[in-house]
């Protein structure tokens, strides 16, 4: 066969390819956006609003940087609507149901280890963890702000007065922010998310 066809065929297979996925993206995107019923949180004068329903899987790392057998992986995956570095992100039986008028049957979106939150400046998908980064400018107060909120103290900037504090899930985390806040030392908290340009391990 022709190389010069060949060439020709792989590209407009390209372009298909980036064409389908940019639709993905944004049709999963404004799904993602109308199931952001959660608890809104602010980082840096940003909101983020959560998504109740979503459902987060870890993806394998391919082995090789074909964008051909990464398209491949990204197809083989039902229902995904986004991704943030190798976790795909997907609507659980709860936001289904919930459209077909039937009872909610999906686990608890605190039981996963990451929660999903859509940025409401961007419209972009991140990952919640079960961390806080709480700023304080007491840093003896570290192990006692984590005793009181149920978490425990992983990191300490003294530099930056930061506190790092982690929970048994994010939702856990999240329910702590109120508690901590009322706190005479702590200036602020926030929830530790995780954007597209990182990759969570």
């Amino acid at each position: 066969m022709n190389t010069k066809f060949l060439l020709v065929a792989l590209y407009a297979g390209l372009l298909s390819y980036t064409s389908q996925a940019a639709y993905a993206d944004e049709n999963g995107r404004a799904q993602l956006q109308k199931a952001a019923t959660g608890q809104e949180f602010v980082i840096a004068k940003t909101t983020f609003r959560l998504v109740p329903d979503a459902v987060v899987n870890h993806i394998e790392k391919p082995e090789t940087d074909n964008p051909a057998m990464d398209a491949t992986a990204r197809i083989a995956i039902v229902g995904e609507l986004a991704r943030v570095g190798l976790y795909s992100i997907s609507l659980g039986s709860g936001e289904r149901n919930r459209a077909a008028g039937k009872q909610s049957t999906s686990a608890a979106a605190g039981d996963a280890p990451y929660g999903v939150a859509m940025n409401q400046r961007s419209g972009a998908p991140v990952l919640v963890t079960r961390r806080l980064k709480v700023y304080c400018n007491e840093m003896r107060q570290a192990n006692a702000l984590a005793d009181i909120s149920g978490g425990k103290m992983v990191m300490v900037s003294a530099v930056a007065q930061l506190i790092f504090l982690e929970y048994a899930t994010p939702a856990a985390a999240l329910a702590a922010i109120p508690l901590l806040k009322k706190q005479a030392c702590v200036k602020t908290v926030e929830p530790e998310i995780v954007e597209n340009f990182a990759e969570p391990n």
